[in-house]
């Protein structure tokens, strides 16, 4: 037993790659790095953490404290440069400001220099825009976090937004939650535009056409589409950008009649997973059962599932495949104790993980 365990040490040392995961760390609950650590561990890789915040709990308990970390993590890449520590891998989550974005592209880019004068390989960089969700940017987001996001994620191999954030980077139809089959075509070759590589949208909407829930590679999704993501640093303030004009006619639940129209067609449509593979010049969809319920943190768990096996070889319809499908899975062994905001204890279902 002690040389099996040594020969499959051995065998992570040599496949598993150093990824560095640019996202908050929450002191309470399963989401961002509490999340994507252990399932990427579970997958053989190597984590380097630079935390954006620290975060009490998850801000759905109403009551948080929110540390901003910009100061630290100017510190912390300087002594890994001087270290001479390179990831094989940035994986960017929830950015607290535009400094902090400026700070990251600034990483990537000299990490691309350096790597590019050397034999080393260019490290894959992955971005996860978080700053909308539900056809509106979160409290206390403006344009000017839309336009760093989008200058962050001009470096991306690979861009992973919701339909909400791909609709304000490219200014398409901003705010909108659903759309025809040519809507998110035209989407994703505008987020292509940005960065020239691959896009991955979750949580897109076909309009007009019904869920099916046999449908190979399904996500068994949340009712807000990507929710977990809203941990922005300024909760205060009116949403902005994707509001109606004061003094619209609202029903019970505050929704202007256009509001009311696009939620009922995200919840009638067909949902999936839009994307572009660069690498095999292919576009791909995968779709998901749509599901009831608020999954704190499966935002998280599905980006860290695509970048795990995109780093194993995997190429990206068989990664965000496998993420869709683990990831319906967990949700649907939680639906009957979920609890609360806390997110889904990880480290419970190998069996599920630890399949890659």
């Amino acid at each position: 037993m002690d040389a099996e365990l040594q020969n499959n040490d051995i065998k992570e040392q040599v496949t598993g790659k150093n990824i560095l995961l640019v996202n908050d760390l929450p002191g309470y609950g399963k989401v961002a790095l509490a999340a994507m650590v252990p399932i990427l561990s579970r997958m053989g890789h190597y984590t380097f953490q630079l935390p954006t915040a620290v975060v009490s709990n998850t801000l759905d308990y109403g009551k948080f404290c929110i540390q901003d970390m910009t100061g630290y993590m100017k510190d912390t890449l300087a002594v890994w440069k001087g270290l001479g520590f390179e990831p094989d891998c940035i994986c960017t989550g929830f950015i607290v400001s535009e400094g902090q974005a400026d700070l990251i592209g600034e990483y990537i880019q000299d990490l691309k220099s350096t790597s590019g004068r050397g034999q080393r390989q260019l490290p894959l960089v992955v971005v996860d825009p978080i700053m909308a969700d539900g056809g509106k940017l979160y409290n206390g987001i403006g344009q000017e976090r839309v336009l760093a996001m989008r200058k962050l994620a001009a470096h991306a191999d690979v861009m992973m937004p919701n339909i909400t954030e791909a609709s304000f980077l490219t200014g398409i139809r901003p705010g909108q939650e659903n759309g025809t089959q040519e809507e998110l075509r035209e989407l994703t070759d505008g987020l292509r535009e940005i960065s020239g590589k691959s896009v991955v949208i979750t949580s897109a909407v076909v309009k007009g056409e019904a869920g099916d829930s046999r449908a190979g590679g399904e996500k068994a999704q949340n009712s807000q589409a990507e929710g977990d993501k809203a941990r922005n640093s300024q909760l205060e303030g009116s949403q902005m950008g994707g509001g109606k004009a004061a003094g619209t006619r609202k029903d019970a639940q505050g929704r202007t009649p256009e509001e009311k129209e696009d939620r009922e067609g995200v919840e009638s449509g067909r949902h999936l997973v839009y994307g572009y593979d660069h690498w095999r010049q292919e576009y791909f969809q995968v779709p998901y059962e749509y599901l009831p319920v608020r999954v704190a943190g499966s935002g998280d768990i599905f980006s860290a599932i695509v970048t795990g096996s995109l780093l194993a070889g995997k190429p990206l319809k068989v990664a965000v495949e496998k993420a869709v499908q683990a990831l319906s899975r967990l949700i649907v062994e939680n639906r009957g104790h979920l609890q609360g905001y806390k997110g889904i204890l990880v480290e419970r279902y190998w069996d599920i993980l630890g399949t890659f």
